[in-house]
C-alpha cells in the first residue's frame, strides 16, 4: 500500500528478511536525496513507524488512503 504526498512517497510495508526480526507492518517514507548530498539524487527510504496490524498502519500514515471495510 502506498500514497504519495509533496515529494513524498509512503509505503506501508511487511518487514521481511534476516535483519527484521519483527512482526507486523512499518511505514516508511521515500523521497530523493538532496542536491549537495554524496547521494544526491539517489532514493531514500526513511522508517517512520511500526504497527502491529495493517489497520494501525494505515491510521498512522501521514496520508491517509481510504481504510477498506474489514481491516
Amino acid at each position: 500500500m502506498e500514497e504519495k504526498m509533496a515529494d513524498k512517497l509512503y509505503r506501508i510495508e511487511r518487514p521481511i528478511g534476516a535483519t527484521y526480526a519483527l512482526e507486523g507492518y512499518a511505514v516508511y517514507a521515500y523521497d530523493t536525496y538532496p542536491k549537495g548530498s554524496v547521494l544526491e539524487g539517489q532514493t531514500r527510504r526513511a522508517f517512520i513507524s511500526r504497527h502491529d496490524t495493517l489497520r494501525e498502519a494505515v491510521l498512522a500514515c501521514p496520508v491517509l488512503p481510504e481504510i477498506e471495510e474489514g481491516l
